[in-house]
């Protein structure tokens, strides 16, 4: 029997904001079992829906499904979430019913989605609902998927406030440390657990007194410890909750390697086979010719070193301070790089070039090549992440254009700079326009209007810190919403008026930029197109805005102003219940995101000084503040 709950739906699709006020996933609680419709059991059986990877999932060949969580305990639940599968969105849920029981016979209703659709793989969508009834059965009733002849799900979360204890994580094996070139050491082990929310990466220089490492997320099994100094290190893991910790793994040890330029290095990527012969050094780049170069030729030494050294300066040090930079004569025709994070140059921040012609002057192809290859590092390394999430949507040429200008200029190669923007504009030329939209509409007027070399630097923080990736590799590729949505955050607006120029915009686009906004949730002034001024201007002049009756002047205080320590308290009255909150900087990225209510004090002390903006959100108002931090 099923039966209908009344009640108004309060909240849908809140993406990635994380889990609701003091509620807990009652999937974590020992003794919990979960089953389907049809008793699929191995690497895709249903235990994978409760597993807390999501890069795992339930599989079922059928066009439908339910798939049911019996509790230990009773729970009043008002939220779940379900998050999608790593490939086939045909296979995506389309419709379902998540209902509640308390004998598994008889169900009641408690949430009903018709015609969802999964913008992106791994998306997670939550819902809330209104309930006050305890239960110990819940049920996903899944009545269609997308088009496919199969169903498929990454996990099941159930929100609740039952009193079940979370199971202690199993206990990490088979830990492993890898001296490799580059001073770093890479570390694998083996995730046994189910239950972890993060694992614990501690490291000794004697195998007696440890520090930790990095908190890592969970489902962790691989990470990379870098910017040694040489030397012997040792290195332990284990899985923790928030009710207990497993035991470590096993001590594992590993030297690292001295970071010095070897006289000569064998290649053994691609078809590259030969020994090459380092030719100049210093503290930042390393030049190595094969045997056929010419070894009077020198402006590598100084080009390639003051390109390096800026691209340090503005995007970071990628572990390995140094670059490798390989030069062929009448050989391997074109370029490739490689990173301290790729096995296939010896964990080194590498270019390789080739050409029949001669490389006897910096210009032309010689230069712009050579500083191509270094943007596809940036691209491919930048904060230590692996990949390059939009490479598919930008693909070889059209980011290291815009890199390319950017080093031209502000190193004040000025002819260089002035000839490579002129390409760059044309409507002729095949190379560096590519596209001549993406430079001329898109990167260009970013660069110039919204900080130039920061505003690149920003999106690739913003991606690290955000986006979507396991053992600090990028997991799948951005789409244009997703795109558009990275950017603004790093030029602190909405650009989704530049990128109608550029590229055009679909509805969906539109789909994608909205959920974009919900899943990654930095933010920038696109309030009726307010920019970071006006917010300024709103946050003085006008304390509540928007519709609905204004609040009180006592439903909220801010103190103490101006924030000497960096702390800063707001001051909810108590009928104003939990209010999502941001604050934002004087160029408008949000530098705090939380649900606040009654009295709670933020720590920004790791923010400079200056004017912020805190924006509170209520069912009917948008309420700004402004804050001196000193």
């Amino acid at each position: 029997m099923i039966k209908i709950l009344s009640g108004a739906l309060l909240a849908l699709s809140l993406g990635c904001a994380g889990k609701a006020f003091a509620q807990s996933d009652i999937t974590d609680f020992s003794g919990g079992i979960i089953t389907d419709q049809y008793s699929v059991s191995g690497v895709e059986g249903n235990a994978k829906l409760t597993d807390n990877n999501i890069y795992s999932k339930y599989l079922t060949f059928n066009p439908t499904t339910w798939v049911r969580y019996q509790s230990p305990v009773s729970s009043v639940v008002t939220a779940y979430a379900v998050t999608a599968a790593n490939d086939a969105a045909g296979r995506d849920p389309k419709s379902w019913t998540f209902e509640g029981s308390n004998d598994g016979t008889n169900w009641t209703v408690l949430h009903t989605v018709t015609n969802q659709v999964f913008l992106n793989r791994w998306q997670r969508l939550k819902f809330s609902f209104t309930n006050s009834t305890a239960y110990t059965y819940f049920r996903l009733n899944i009545t269609a998927n997308n088009g496919a002849t199969i169903v498929q799900l990454a996990e099941w979360e159930i929100f609740g406030t039952g009193a079940g204890a979370p199971p202690i994580p199993a206990g990490p094996s088979g830990l492993t440390a890898t001296g490799v070139s580059g001073n770093q050491v890479i570390l694998n082990w083996t995730d046994n657990s189910s239950a972890e929310t993060a694992m614990r990466i501690e490291r000794s220089t004697n195998n007696s007194t440890w520090s930790l490492l990095r908190l890592a997320p969970a489902n962790t099994t691989q990470l990379r410890d870098t910017g040694l100094n040489g030397g012997t290190y040792y290195y332990r893991v284990r899985a923790e909750n928030s009710s207990g910790s497993s035991a470590y793994t096993a001590s594992a040890q590993a030297t690292a390697t001295a970071n010095d330029f070897p006289l000569t290095w064998q290649e053994h990527w691609f078809e590259h086979n030969q020994v090459v012969t380092k030719k100049y050094a210093d503290n930042d780049v390393g030049i190595y010719f094969d045997s056929d170069m010419n070894p009077s030729i020198n402006w590598m030494d100084t080009t390639v070193s003051k390109a390096w050294r800026y691209t340090k300066q503005v995007y970071g040090g990628f572990s390995d301070k140094r670059l490798y930079a390989v030069f062929h004569q009448n050989k391997y025709g074109g370029g490739s790089p490689a990173t301290y994070i790729d096995a296939d140059r010896d964990y080194r921040n590498a270019i390789c070039l080739g050409q029949n012609n001669s490389w006897a002057s910096n210009t032309g192809w010689n230069l712009d090549a050579t500083i191509h290859e270094i943007g596809h590092i940036v691209e491919n390394a930048a904060c230590g992440i692996k990949g390059s999430p939009a490479f598919a949507l930008w693909g070889d040429s059209k980011w290291c254009v815009i890199y390319q200008y950017d080093v031209y200029y502000h190193l004040g190669w000025t002819a260089d700079a002035t000839r490579w923007y002129n390409a760059a504009m044309a409507t002729t030329d095949s190379y560096p326009r590519a596209n001549t939209n993406w430079f001329r509409d898109w990167f260009y007027p970013i660069w110039n209007n919204y900080g130039k070399s920061a505003v690149l630097k920003n999106y690739f923080q913003l991606l690290s810190q955000y986006f979507i990736r396991r053992n600090d590799i990028y997991s799948r590729n951005l789409n244009w919403g997703e795109f558009v949505h990275f950017w603004s955050g790093a030029a602190g607006v909405n650009l989704k008026p530049q990128a109608t120029t550029a590229f055009g915009w679909t509805a969906d686009y539109e789909a994608q930029f909205n959920q974009a906004r919900i899943d990654y949730p930095f933010t920038y002034p696109d309030m009726a197109a307010m920019d970071a001024g006006q917010l300024q201007e709103l946050a003085a002049t006008q304390p509540s805005y928007l519709s609905g009756k204004n609040l009180l002047a006592e439903d909220i205080k801010v103190w103490p102003n101006p924030a000497a320590n960096k702390q800063v308290t707001i001051g909810l009255s108590p009928r104003a219940g939990i209010v999502p909150a941001q604050i934002y900087n004087a160029q408008g990225h949000c530098v705090y995101m939380g649900n606040l209510q009654g009295q709670t004090t933020i720590n920004l002390s790791n923010q400079p000084a200056g004017a912020y903006f805190i924006l509170l959100h209520t069912r009917k108002h948008k309420i700004a503040r402004k804050v001196i931090l000193q």
